[in-house]
């Protein structure tokens, strides 16, 4: 009954407009509903009404991370951090934030804090050391991810990036060991990881194992961008058939990944 619920605190507001709990409350009610520039202007106000709240700061950050608005999301966990320096959550997302701004030296540094408060953090082990990676640190990130891996045992996430990375530092070491744990558990749970790592593994994944990751990952982005109405019944765009025999292949794509098997797929496209 999420509509009775924000009538109720909309009257509460009514009768005491500086009650910062909640528009806190009602900012969690209309981004559970999806209406997150709702939601963020809720936020907002409980920060201004109560500078102390942290929580509102996180949320703020939470709708600016889905919106991919990664400058002002990383000032608003900033601020939860410098109220609450044991917040570990919000060091988690700022790292996060500042992955996706290029920033990592300072990610790194984020992560590092963070696990001062909370060793035993397998997230936060995990985006250090994908931060390690775009710095060039593989031997870092190694030590990182394996104890990523120690801590959430099987996730699908960090055996990825700890398999791919292995691979680019040619540590074969138990490769086919994890590379066939990760095959396994996309097969048995759905997980989404990256398709393009996952296409590279030694363990060479059948045609199965391959559409499972496929549609794992697609449904994953299909979920992070609601706004997009798809139907499965829509006819796709039919192309005009080239005159000549050659078929012509284009992809697009930022830097095609740091991964063999992509090196071979551009250098196959590209002959």
């Amino acid at each position: 009954r999420l509509a009775d619920a924000e009538i109720a605190y909309r009257r509460a507001l009514a009768a005491h407009p500086d009650f910062a709990e909640a528009y806190h409350a009602l900012g969690v009610l209309l981004q559970q509903q999806g209406r997150c520039d709702d939601a963020l202007s809720e936020f907002e106000t409980a920060c201004a009404l109560k500078p102390s709240d942290t929580k509102s700061y996180y949320r703020q950050a939470e709708i600016l991370m889905g919106a991919r608005q990664y400058f002002p999301a990383a000032q608003a966990l900033q601020q939860a951090i410098n109220i609450d320096p044991g917040y570990v959550d919000a060091y988690e997302m700022l790292g996060r934030a500042l992955f996706h701004l290029y920033r990592n030296d300072r990610a790194v540094e984020v992560y590092r804090a963070g696990l001062a408060y909370d060793c035993e953090n397998a997230t936060l082990y995990h985006g250090l050391g994908l931060s390690q990676i775009v710095l060039g640190d593989r031997s870092g990130a190694a030590l990182s991810l394996d104890k990523a891996l120690q801590l959430a045992p099987g996730n699908p996430a960090i055996l990825c990036n700890l398999i791919s990375n292995k691979m680019y530092l040619c540590d074969w070491r138990d490769i086919e060991i994890r590379s066939q744990q990760l095959v396994d558990t996309i097969l048995r749970t759905g997980a989404a990881v990256d398709p393009f790592t996952f296409q590279g593994l030694p363990c060479a994944p059948g045609n199965a194992a391959q559409l499972a990751c496929a549609r794992a990952n697609g449904a994953a982005i299909r979920a992070a961008i609601p706004q997009m109405e798809l139907s499965d019944k829509q006819p796709a765009a039919r192309a005009p058939r080239p005159a000549e025999r050659k078929i012509r292949v284009g992809y697009l794509s930022m830097d095609f990944r740091a991964h063999p098997m992509a090196y071979l797929m551009t250098a196959i496209l590209e002959k």
